[in-house]
């Protein structure tokens, strides 16, 4: 059970306004779960809608989800509000709601929730915008440190094994002076570069249809090619969002290109991978790998991954962090006060940062 998010002023979190004259209705579609995960004991909804006179209405998808186009087409709504549970809002829902106008998402990737078809045609859509990507990257960083260190092998030893130490190889190693590659140049990929800086020169990164102005205003290389990427480095890190041209673009022999004692970190998409290619590269045991995310998630329990001590293994919880929630509930109100007090909304999701999304 995730705890509530941390308790914020909504005064400070959302931007005070004058009871605005206009009417509309705005669906709040979360379960229980969500609720608690991202508002806690808040009632800040109720107070959007009596501080903007809009009526405020919930649904629970864990509920009544086969309801959902009937809710829809019953309330018509302006606004639509969710997180992950939330109902695909389909091409055949749009064109029956022609009242809607905004999306507003709790999370990140809207690819499978709204069509491009809204935003072409003016639609709004917003979502956690950048709130998640530091985390990410966080969590790339510490796995490349984990699997430089040892960190899985040195604690199966001490906690199951009930060994002091195995003082036979592989040794823990330094990233320092590493050559480092990223598969991905977007958000948690710049972020990754500014976390990666410090420890190495040689970053390079490769991403599908980025143009060379995107590489040079990070400070990276481009690399010869995605296999180059893999081939090349000591360090590689999948960040590259899914897409139909990046599904299952990073084949099997391009890992196993990797260098003996190289290290492999995935917190992006699974699905990036072909089938059986990550489970290839840990079959032959010479490359340290950390993951977060799996092509089928959750992980098999009998999946060939688990209880390998060159493998770390994690539960796809790289970010966003239980104490980000505030902040990304703050930056959706914020988002909220502005489109009820028809003002300019900040980071619209464009059709080609859509079109990007995994």
């Amino acid at each position: 059970m995730f705890m509530g998010s941390p308790i914020l002023d909504v005064k400070s979190a959302s931007k005070s306004g004058i009871n605005s004259p206009r009417k509309c209705s705005i669906i709040l579609c979360l379960t229980d779960e969500e609720s608690n995960r991202f508002l806690g004991e808040l009632d800040v909804f109720d107070q959007l809608g009596s501080r903007h006179n809009v009526d405020v209405l919930r649904f629970d998808p864990s509920r009544d989800g086969n309801g959902w186009k009937a809710f829809l087409l019953k309330h018509k709504p302006e606004i639509i509000i969710g997180a992950w549970s939330l109902p695909s809002i389909t091409e055949e829902i749009i064109k029956e709601l022609p009242e809607l106008k905004y999306f507003c998402y709790f999370c990140g990737s809207v690819r499978d929730k709204i069509p491009a078809s809204f935003i072409a045609n003016g639609g709004l859509v917003t979502n956690w915008g950048n709130s998640a990507a530091s985390a990410v990257a966080e969590c790339a960083l510490a796995l490349v440190l984990a699997c430089a260190k040892r960190f899985n092998r040195y604690s199966l030893d001490m906690h199951a094994a009930k060994l002091h130490a195995d003082f036979t190889p592989p040794f823990p190693i330094s990233i320092s002076g590493r050559t480092i590659g990223i598969h991905g140049l977007g958000v948690i990929a710049h972020e990754c570069i500014r976390l990666f800086k410090p420890f190495s020169n040689t970053i390079q990164c490769w991403s599908r249809d980025v143009p060379q102005s995107v590489y040079d205003k990070a400070g990276v290389k481009k690399a010869r090619s995605l296999a180059a990427l893999f081939k090349e480095n000591d360090i590689v890190i999948e960040v590259e969002a899914l897409t139909p041209s990046t599904n299952s673009s990073v084949t099997a022999e391009m890992l196993l290109q990797m260098r003996p004692g190289a290290i492999f970190v995935n917190v992006g998409r699974g699905a990036v991978l072909e089938e059986g290619a990550v489970e290839a590269l840990a079959a032959r045991g010479d490359v340290s790998m950390g993951l977060d995310v799996y092509r089928k998630e959750p992980l098999a329990r009998d999946s060939s991954l688990r209880g390998l001590s060159h493998v770390m293994l994690l539960p796809h919880v790289a970010g966003p962090t239980v104490d980000q929630y505030g902040d990304i509930l703050a930056l959706i109100l914020d988002f909220l006060d502005d489109y009820l007090s028809e003002k300019p909304l900040a980071d619209v999701i464009s059709l080609e940062a859509y079109n990007r999304m995994t």
